[in-house]
């Protein structure tokens, strides 16, 4: 049987059952276990009061400078450590002093060029009151407000729509249009082959560039109201043979379309009148070919031009052949009206 060695009074006792120490009870801690668990708590209060003094140190000495350090001073990073516990990150507005609850706004000193400070104090009606959502570090923006002078309209305004017409055989607009020029209706000579078989408004007042006389071989000759007889009487009541024939060139704001229609002395639906007449062109028997155009129903003549000169000469134009199986009379002078939308 071994036996063990125990200091214990200068004595040693045998490994037996009756030489062992008593067991301690449950439950029972051991003297040194509570000596360290009362030096951690000592410890650990001493840590946490030394914190506590730290940060409320920092917050004094924030709180006592003016400018507050910024975000990154002392007192920015108390206002973080307090953002950080409370969840909120928006900025709170300061308290207001004895002189903005007055109604005076103090701002910092500004110092000018000498190095002086300049007063940036104002009277005024005191800062607004803070809202529930400013308060909650929400930023709050005033509603856009479009003026009359932003709108689009303003900003591109679009000219007026503008359509012309030639008011053939007079020398003056229709009341709802603006004269843009008056002249003479012009042509190629009736017996001519070539030329041309445009009829042309020219105006009162020409123009010109460089000229070498007699040398083009093409010629613009002024045209003439030309009949037999009192046939241009009989339609328009009053003589006009051999008579020079006026035009008007005119411009009608607000529209931007223009149509001749023949056969008509009223406009169509959606259409503007100008004025009506009868179709007058070149004759059938002559060598030269002209547009037809729409002479006025009351038609002038140029003054004094009643000399037979010939030049472009104007007939009236009438039904026949097969049209009188569709409704046009055989022998009718064609009619004609000029309409603007």
């Amino acid at each position: 049987m071994s036996v063990f060695y125990s200091v214990h009074k200068d004595s040693y006792v045998g490994d037996t059952e009756e030489s062992k120490p008593p067991p301690a009870p449950p439950g029972t801690v051991k003297k040194s276990t509570m000596y360290i668990i009362v030096a951690l708590s000592v410890v650990v209060t001493s840590m946490m009061f030394a914190s506590t003094v730290t940060v409320v140190y920092l917050i004094a000495k924030g709180e006592n400078k003016s400018s507050g350090g910024g975000n990154n001073g002392p007192g920015g990073l108390m206002r973080h450590v307090t953002e950080s516990a409370t969840g909120n990150t928006g900025t709170a507005a300061p308290p207001a002093s004895s002189t903005q609850s007055q109604g005076q706004t103090t701002r910092a000193p500004v110092q000018n060029e000498a190095g002086n400070q300049v007063s940036t104090t104002r009277s005024g009606t005191g800062a607004p009151p803070v809202s529930k959502a400013q308060s909650q570090g929400q930023t709050t923006r005033a509603p856009l407000q479009t003026t009359p002078s932003q709108s689009q309209s303003d900003r591109f305004d679009l000219p007026s729509p503008v359509t012309t017409f030639t008011r053939w055989g007079k020398t003056e607009c229709t009341p709802n249009s603006a004269v843009l020029y008056t002249g003479f209706t012009a042509g190629s000579r009736y017996n001519y082959h070539g030329g041309t078989s445009n009829v042309l408004c020219l105006p009162k007042e020409p123009q010109f560039n460089s000229y070498s006389p007699g040398m083009s071989g093409n010629y613009l000759y002024g045209s003439e109201y030309n009949a037999r007889n009192t046939y241009l009487s009989d339609i328009f009541g009053k003589e006009l043979n051999e008579q020079d024939v006026p035009c008007a060139v005119c411009e009608v704001t607000g529209s931007s379309a223009m149509m001749v229609f023949p056969a008509r002395t009223e406009c169509y639906n959606g259409w503007n009148k100008q004025y009506s007449g009868y179709l007058m062109t070149s004759h059938e028997a002559h060598n030269k070919s002209m547009d037809v155009v729409c002479i006025d129903s009351e038609p002038e003549a140029i003054h004094d031009s009643s000399d037979n000169e010939n030049g472009a000469l104007f007939y009236f134009v009438e039904t026949n052949g097969q049209l009188f199986k569709h409704g046009y009379s055989k022998g009718r002078e064609m009619t004609c009206v000029v309409c603007t939308k």
